[in-house]
């Protein structure tokens, strides 16, 4: 004979009164109507809880020191600030030519705007023998900066000239920079025009170049022909660059930040660094990453105007993105609008 499950008498008595109490509940709630009660706007206004806003604190601009020298042509007005999204930052990288901790002339002088949203960036590499204001000294060239000064001069100069200020920045020496092309296996290079009278002699074609072999290369001057130094450093930038990003060699990144800090001049810190490695293999796909040239000429001096800084880092406007080897392309102009003649 089967026996059937039942539950305890006092079970069944709990189960019965908690359905009671449910069915008592259902039918108060169907029968009960809601009161909708319209409020006026003064009400609506007054009844809202406040809630705490946050105000971005206006970042403090230069105050800029007269010329304490005479000036061999007139001294250009102050460039206008440029307007920089929230989500865009510049960070600016120089050569020294001197052996760290000694500030000598920039050889090397590179903003980079870079997307952080967008992951995108647009490196503006300015001939460190422009003519420019240097804040209480004069006219004179944008490579003696650093050596006046150190970095807060170079930036001061930046902001007076171009109307924008670095937010990090990375100042190598020789020495860092040879190692640094060492430790990550040489580099490939397509030299396009010839060197004939520097660096051993340099034909036209595919080189495998060691640290040594790389500086001068990104640092020979024919005849003060710096477009075309200029373009040599832009090719070698995005070799690095390139190479530093694949076959997972940012795992390398706290190696290199301790064995390169006594000759770097930076304020990047090394977790900062690790945070934007994300960032920089995004950056690896030459779609990402564009490159633009600032060119001066016999006749005049061209200075650069940034205002729209914020939308090349973006999108780009110039076409002439992709490998900085494509080099007799590069020259032209960079962005309609992005440069004006001296005292314009």
């Amino acid at each position: 004979m089967k026996t059937a499950c039942t539950l305890p008498n006092l079970h069944r008595g709990w189960l019965t009164f908690i359905a009671v109490l449910l069915l008592l509940t259902s039918c108060q709630s169907a029968t009960q109507t809601p009161e909708r009660t319209l409020l006026g706007a003064d009400e609506i206004q007054h009844s809202r809880t406040p809630t705490a806003t946050l105000t971005p604190t206006p970042r403090l601009w230069y105050t800029f020191a007269p010329s304490s020298l005479p000036a061999v042509t007139a001294v250009p007005s102050p460039a206008p600030r440029m307007d920089i999204p929230d989500d865009v930052q510049v960070w600016l990288f120089l050569g020294n030519d001197q052996p760290a901790p000694y500030p000598g002339r920039t050889q090397a002088v590179h903003l980079a705007f870079v997307n952080t949203r967008l992951s995108k960036a647009s490196v503006i590499s300015i001939p460190s023998s422009l003519f420019v204001y240097i804040p209480g000294y004069t006219m004179q060239r944008l490579n003696t900066a650093y050596a006046l000064g150190g970095m807060s001069l170079v930036r001061e100069t930046l902001a007076y000239n171009f109307g924008v200020d670095a937010d990090r920045f990375i100042v190598a020496d020789p020495q860092s920079f040879t190692w640094l092309v060492d430790d990550l296996g040489g580099l490939d290079v397509s030299v396009i025009l010839p060197i004939r009278d520097g660096c051993n002699g340099l034909a036209a074609g595919l080189h495998s170049m060691n640290g040594e072999k790389t500086l001068c290369y990104v640092s020979y001057l024919s005849a003060e022909d710096e477009v075309d130094r200029t373009r040599r450093q832009q090719q070698i930038l995005q070799l690095l660059f390139t190479k530093l990003v694949q076959n997972g060699r940012l795992v390398q990144l706290p190696v290199l930040y301790a064995s390169y800090q006594a000759h770097l001049d930076t304020n990047f810190s090394l977790a900062e660094l690790l945070l934007h490695v994300p960032l920089f293999l995004r950056l690896g796909d030459p779609a990402r990453l564009t490159y633009y040239l600032l060119r001066s000429s016999t006749a005049y001096v061209l200075l650069i105007r940034l205002e729209r800084a914020g939308e090349v880092a973006a999108a780009g406007c110039n076409p002439n993105h992709g490998s900085p080897a494509q080099a007799r392309s590069r020259n032209r102009s960079f962005c309609p609008s992005l440069s004006r003649r001296v005292g314009a």
